[in-house]
């Protein structure tokens, strides 16, 4: 098991996993938030500098996500990856290839993609549009609404995703 000292041997972390080491994250923005990332038997898992667990050991890998909303932990199962808030809370499921986050005039959202379909989430996860209908969807800033296409097919829904026309 490991522990983490800092530059004068203060202790930080005791030996309470098999891996332990730390990440700081909105360095670009002057504020500087840390957290302590362990792994216990293959599995990731986080803590705050206080010791309080955000989430324990339960993914294979898990990167970090810094926006100007708060910071995201990108998490990963069986290659797919998934969603945590700076809180643990799982807000996408482990179920997509690539998660990205949009900040477009009057809308934050994350657009999360899975093979050729989209899908896009509210940024408390709450999913806006359905992942398994459109291979393109783009946000129309003018007309504050989302308009998502396959094949012929386009869709129009406004920016809490409700239906608004199908063609």
């Amino acid at each position: 098991k490991q522990a983490l000292f800092d530059l004068e041997g203060k202790k930080i972390s005791d030996a309470n996993h098999q891996h332990v080491f730390f990440k700081i994250f909105n360095t670009s923005t002057g504020r500087k938030d840390t957290i302590i990332v362990f792994s216990d038997e293959g599995k990731y898992g986080c803590e705050d500098i206080t010791h309080k667990t955000i989430f324990p050991a339960r993914y294979q890998d898990l990167n970090y996500l810094e926006t100007p909303i708060g910071n995201f932990f990108y998490v990963f199962q069986s290659n797919l990856v998934g969603l945590c808030d700076s809180k643990g809370n799982e807000i996408i499921e482990p179920q997509y290839t690539s998660i990205l986050f949009k900040r477009a005039k009057n809308k934050d959202y994350f657009a999360a993609t899975n093979g050729e379909f989209v899908a896009l989430f509210d940024v408390d996860g709450t999913q806006l549009i359905n992942g398994e209908t459109f291979s393109k969807i783009f946000y129309d800033e003018k007309k504050s609404q989302f308009i998502a296409t396959q094949d012929k097919r386009t869709c129009i829904f406004s920016i809490d995703g409700t239906l608004l026309s199908d063609n």
